[in-house]
């Protein structure tokens, strides 16, 4: 083997030759592990990472996703992910709050139709409709020649849209009636509320909806660390802290970035909350 260094790490318990090769080398060893590569980097190449994510941030590089033509403001690796957990879980229901154009949520759909998965469908949950924030530029220029997800095939086929807040009594009803009537696996994506009591007010409503076995998806919890103070990630890990239902699942992130937190049901005794006596209890403290 032609090295001129080497590093050895332990891997799922199991020690990990990595061969670090000098500048004049073009061989490399390549090691496939089952592992999440958060297990494997160093801090040095956690940097890495971190500095691609400041570009990302400081070029609004989500602002280029595409799906089929409809924007998608999400990073292409997390996208990966994605895929993978909704092809895993094949759900009957996803749970979305924050549809903003409706992109993810159009992915989500044009997944279903791919697989297969006709009867199944996105709740997606916010206050401004997509057709009715397309030409708002809030966080990307307008992209006038893409196409409008909320007119597609999929879309009308997969899609049941609420419009409104996403603690509303309602439409929190509404959301747990197309859980109830589904009969498979619920997966549940919160991208609406980034404050840290925000997230914790959605994790509270939303996060009991999860089958076991499926996951509960948590976007932009990078945002602490660009922020400067506790918001998505500190509003999880409290999360996970409560209750023993949920583990943050590393292994996903096999391209070692990503911008969200993947969280896996294995247990089920965290509980739906009493929507009615919660709102009655939040209206009394105001």
């Amino acid at each position: 083997k032609i090295c001129h260094a080497m590093r050895w790490r332990v891997c799922h318990g199991a020690p990990l030759c990595i061969w670090a090769l000098g500048p004049n080398v073009t061989l490399v060893d390549k090691y496939v592990v089952n592992a999440s590569l958060a297990d494997l980097l160093t801090p040095e190449e956690r940097e890495v990472i971190d500095g691609y994510d400041d570009l990302f941030e400081r070029y609004a590089m989500f602002c280029n996703g595409r799906w089929l033509g409809v924007p998608v403001l999400q990073d292409a690796m997390d996208l990966m992910y994605l895929q993978h957990v909704v092809y895993s879980v094949q759900p009957k229901v996803i749970v979305e709050t924050g549809t903003y154009k409706g992109g993810l949520t159009f992915f989500f759909s044009h997944l279903f139709q791919s697989m297969g998965l006709t009867d199944s469908k996105v709740v997606s949950i916010d206050r401004h409709p997509p057709w009715r924030v397309w030409d708002a530029h809030w966080f990307c220029p307008v992209c006038h020649e893409c196409v409008r997800p909320w007119g597609t095939d999929v879309w009308k086929k997969h899609v049941h849209y609420l419009e409104g807040y996403t603690d509303e009594i309602w439409l929190v009803k509404e959301a747990y009636q197309h859980v109830d009537e589904s009969d498979g696996p619920v997966l549940v994506n919160l991208d609406a509320n980034h404050e840290f009591e925000g997230l914790q007010q959605e994790l509270m409503l939303y996060a009991p909806l999860v089958t076991v076995g499926s996951y509960l998806v948590v976007q932009d919890a990078k945002l602490d660390r660009i922020w400067g103070k506790p918001a998505v990630r500190a509003a999880t890990m409290q999360f996970l802290k409560s209750s023993d239902d949920f583990v943050w699942d590393r292994d996903i992130e096999y391209f070692g970035y990503t911008q969200h937190m993947y969280l896996k049901r294995v247990a089920q005794t965290l509980g739906r909350l009493p929507v009615d006596e919660w709102r009655a209890t939040e209206d009394e403290g105001a």
